[in-house]
């Protein structure tokens, strides 16, 4: 009886050192990691700071707000948002305001939906009061305006909370289980933070090369008969109405940084929906660039480089040009 009570006192105590151990070394890691409490893009021990309304924070590029030229407000995503090791001053913006001698004003985050996007339209119309609004489409924009279809990617999650419009109303939610647990984690513990990204970058490892499944799968399969696409489809088209019902009768240009051939149908009808062209003369452009040998990528792959910001930059200044836009 006591050989067996011994053995459960050490295993006990084996299992509270053990503890221990882990927890002073999560304590020491997170001193270690103090020097990097400011938020910089790229960091790896934070998220981006918190916004109430938008969820986070997107970058804000303004120019003077009381100048005479012609004022441009452009809102967009990662493709907006300056990338790993560009420039600024090479960005497609800062070409189509040269281009069009105008003053550029800009909005944006990587993983932004277009929810997110409307939200910073509402808030700095009014002080802009722009001549023309340029909206920045991305392919996984769908995804990412419904909280079904996030939740269940590995692909597309940016695993940040944030607002959706769910029944017609804007709901705040972290698009996995145990989001209050992992939004209050990751902006208190770096640690935690880093290990929690990294397994997160393992899943969409494991699931671009398809030994996992996520929701795009079913997705191709099934369309419009997949009833949470659908769903996304119809939020997206309403966040554009509202869009659209804010700027009044201010011009607005939509462009796509990719045409998917699977998905564009789809894009297309959205925007037709509220009387809205979806440009893919951009996209277009870059990608004919690209199979004609020219690199528009960064290392990533996936987001331009000078090269890509150049050839977006021209055929935007071009196609704006077209249209005649004129000053308030």
């Amino acid at each position: 009886m006591a050989n067996w009570f011994n053995k459960i006192k050490f295993t006990v105590l084996s299992i509270l050192a053990l503890c221990s151990v882990i927890i002073i070394l999560f304590i020491f890691t997170e001193f270690c990691l103090i020097p990097f409490k400011n938020y910089k893009k790229g960091d790896l021990f934070r998220p981006p700071p918190f916004d109430k309304e938008l969820g986070w924070s997107g970058r804000k590029n303004f120019g003077d707000i009381a100048s005479s030229k012609f004022k441009i407000f452009v809102l967009g995503d990662s493709f907006t948002e300056e990338g790993p090791g560009l420039d600024e001053a090479k960005m497609y913006y800062r070409l189509l305001g040269e281009k069009l001698n105008a003053e550029i004003f800009v909005y944006s985050s990587g993983g932004y939906g277009t929810l997110q996007e409307y939200l910073a339209l509402n808030r700095y119309f009014d002080e802009i009061n722009p001549d023309l609004v340029i909206l920045q489409f991305c392919p996984n924009d769908i995804i990412d305006n419904s909280w079904k279809l996030e939740n269940a990617s590995l692909l597309y999650n940016n695993h940040l909370y944030r607002p959706y419009l769910i029944n017609g109303e804007i709901k705040y939610l972290y698009p996995k289980f145990l989001g209050h647990f992992r939004v209050f984690m990751s902006y208190h513990s770096r640690i935690f933070y880093l290990l929690s990204r990294r397994m997160d970058k393992l899943l969409h490892i494991l699931a671009s090369k398809k030994i996992l499944h996520s929701v795009e799968e079913q997705i191709e399969k099934k369309w419009k008969d997949f009833p949470p696409f659908k769903e996304a489809l119809a939020s997206t088209e309403v966040i554009i109405s509202k869009i659209k019902k804010r700027i009044g009768q201010t011009p607005l240009y939509v462009f796509t940084v990719a045409s998917p051939p699977i998905y564009i149908e789809y894009y297309r009808e959205v925007f037709k929906n509220n009387n809205i062209d979806l440009s893919e003369d951009e996209a277009g452009a870059i990608e004919k660039a690209e199979a004609a040998g020219t690199d528009v990528r960064l290392a990533d792959r996936a987001h331009w480089n000078e090269n890509g910001h150049r050839i977006c930059g021209e055929i935007l200044s071009l196609k704006i040009k077209q249209l005649h836009y004129q000053k308030k």
